[in-house]
């Protein structure tokens, strides 16, 4: 409520946060996670107009994650190799996960101020 309350009328915010879905991704970091819904509807009480909530992350993105930044990196001691493949499989993995629709592990909101 105190972002809406100093931005301009008219003015866009996005604002990335965790799902319900990110605590196998990011442990015990943080402890707010919030659904779709909820997510928009704390920002709707709060006066925005929710444009459009996007999915991000998924299982996909998830075990490619996990297989290159944990197995490869630091289990086979081969950072370069797990950066490599993570770098030429991200994008597949990400558009996999957008083709289905299961939980993301993080949701991005964009949403403006009208008054």
């Amino acid at each position: 409520r105190k972002f809406y309350q100093v931005q301009a009328v008219g003015g866009h915010c996005f604002h990335a946060v965790p799902s319900h879905w990110s605590y196998f991704h990011y442990k015990r970091h943080g402890f707010r996670r919030f659904s779709s819904g909820g997510l928009r509807l704390l920002f709707e009480r709060a006066g925005y107009r929710v444009i459009r909530i996007y999915r991000l992350g998924g299982p996909f993105t998830f075990l490619l994650f996990w297989a290159t930044r944990i197995v490869i990196a630091r289990y086979l001691r081969s950072k370069d190799l797990g950066n490599r493949i993570y770098q030429t499989c991200i994008w597949g993995a990400f558009r996999l996960d957008q083709s289905f629709s299961w939980p993301a592990l993080t949701y991005v909101l964009h949403a403006s101020k009208e008054e």
